[in-house]
């Protein structure tokens, strides 16, 4: 679930994933990391520095697989919630 920790329950607005996800490492990792990279350039800059480059090393990747997705936007009124089911393939 990802949503801001509100105080109002009226406002809550969020997604929700199930599915499956798994920690990468190796090739599947260093793949995901480029692509991090190529989204946000300015990351670069940040690895240059010794601490920081070793940091990034130790952070952990996952690839989530999500078989249903949900948006909750109770802005909208009671519960006001759709549900997407996803086909795996």
């Amino acid at each position: 679930t990802v949503s801001e920790d509100y105080q109002d329950w009226e406002m809550i607005q969020g997604v929700q994933l199930w599915g499956e996800a798994r920690r990468l490492t190796g090739a599947a990792k260093a793949k995901a990391l480029a692509l991090y990279l190529r989204r946000f350039p300015f990351v670069r800059d940040l690895l240059r520095e010794p601490r920081m480059a070793e940091i990034v090393r130790s952070i952990a990747v996952y690839r989530i697989a999500p078989h249903r997705a949900a948006f909750t936007d109770n802005t909208t009124g009671v519960f006001g919630r759709r549900v997407l089911e996803l086909v795996v393939e």
